[in-house]
């Protein structure tokens, strides 16, 4: 467009004024930092300079981020919520066995601080949790959930998660997952999975989500299946839990995880 020299290793200058372009364009800043650590991946492998490293370029990242502030609309799905949810899950679903798969589903996301992504199938390639991954401690008050692989662990480093029993029954992931085990098909592979032995996908999850909150007279544009991580964080902090130990909950590696506290009444 601008009869720029095709020159590799790109000159500053053009990265400058790609930036400034995709500014302009009203990209995203993540959507531009992105590409930006795509053009410097491809840099660094052919041995030239880290575009990401130049002060300039850092700088007017962190610019187009300032001006561009970005809000995370998503609002916390809070325990009553959650109860409402599980509640009208017969009612929205297609059979009885649907509904013990989602009640677990949904009180495992929340208890459990998951993201969708380490339950459920999804096109990334992660691995979610396998049926091997899961067992009931000896007084079956504990279940104890292996995760191999999620968004902050690429090295198949074990992490082990263990939730206890809920006073209610209804919510109760240990509960939910023990009825969900008992009528599970006999089938190796994905822990969740629909009667028919396929696997449930990430739209399933939020469609059945979706239904379950609509019926309960929530509005749905502002719950996602990220809902339930943030608001098992925001009711951990209501509680007085302690930074470390919600970090080391919801296996968050920064403080990044104060984007997930609201400021809401539980």
């Amino acid at each position: 467009m601008y009869g720029l020299a095709r020159v590799w290793p790109i000159p500053q200058s053009h990265i400058v004024m790609f930036i400034a372009y995709c500014f302009e364009k009203s990209y995203s800043p993540s959507s531009i930092t992105t590409y930006i650590s795509g053009l410097s991946f491809f840099h660094k492998i052919n041995g030239w300079y880290s575009i990401s490293d130049v002060f300039v370029v850092s700088k007017i990242l962190k610019g187009c981020r300032r001006l561009r502030p970005v809000v995370d609309k998503r609002a916390p799905i809070t325990l009553s919520m959650l109860k409402q949810s599980c509640a009208v899950v017969p009612v929205v679903s297609n059979s009885i066995f649907e509904s013990m798969l989602f009640k677990a589903l949904f009180s495992v996301a929340y208890f459990g601080l998951f993201r969708v992504s380490e339950l459920v199938f999804t096109n990334n390639g992660n691995m979610s949790i396998s049926v091997v991954d899961i067992r009931f401690d000896s007084d079956q008050k504990h279940v104890v959930l292996c995760l191999r692989t999620s968004k902050t662990n690429q090295s198949g480093k074990q992490t082990y998660l263990k939730l206890p029993c809920e006073s209610d029954d209804a919510i109760c992931p240990v509960c939910n997952l023990k009825i969900y085990m008992r009528y599970r098909p006999l089938t190796s592979g994905q822990l969740f999975i629909h009667e028919n032995g396929s696997l449930v996908t990430r739209y399933q999850f939020s469609a059945v989500l979706r239904k379950s909150l609509s019926h309960s007279g929530f509005n749905c544009d502002i719950y996602k299946s990220h809902s339930f991580r943030i608001g098992r964080a925001t009711q951990l902090a209501s509680m007085g839990i302690s930074d470390d130990k919600i970090m080391s909950m919801g296996r968050w590696q920064s403080t990044a995880y104060l984007t997930s506290i609201r400021d809401t009444a539980l």
